[in-house]
């Protein structure tokens, strides 16, 4: 099934969990989404265990998508993208001190770790010849 089908599904169902969660659950719409998915995914499960196709058919959709492509290059920058439209920019500015700090010790760790590593990697080359 081509990639467009299985996001064309995607999107058909979360439309619909939406709709569901507005009309009938009227919870807050992330909260409402997730339920109404875990309602049903263990309907699936259950059609799955009294002998439907259902089951087999699920599995088939989502072992067709690759998941690392689809992530890495489809969803990742959409992600990000959204993730950032919510930060508010007067709470960062308040922080500013505490997420320098935190960003200058953790990219230092990591360098140190990094380099650490790249030390042993080379004496351990070196011990094989």
């Amino acid at each position: 099934m081509p990639s467009i089908y299985t996001l064309t599904i995607l999107i058909c169902l979360a439309a619909l969990f939406g709709y569901v969660n507005h009309r009938l659950l009227k919870l807050p719409m992330t909260i409402g989404l997730m339920a109404v998915a875990l309602v049903f995914s263990l309907s699936l499960l259950a059609l799955g265990k009294l002998g439907l196709g259902v089951g087999t058919e699920a599995q088939r959709l989502i072992g067709a998508v690759d998941f690392n492509e689809t992530l890495m290059h489809g969803m990742l920058g959409v992600l990000l993208f959204a993730g950032a439209l919510h930060v508010k920019l007067e709470e960062l500015l308040d922080l500013k001190w505490v997420i320098g700090t935190l960003v200058t010790v953790g990219t230092g760790g990591a360098m140190g770790h990094c380099r650490g590593a790249g030390g042993r990697i080379q004496l351990s080359a070196r011990a094989q010849r």
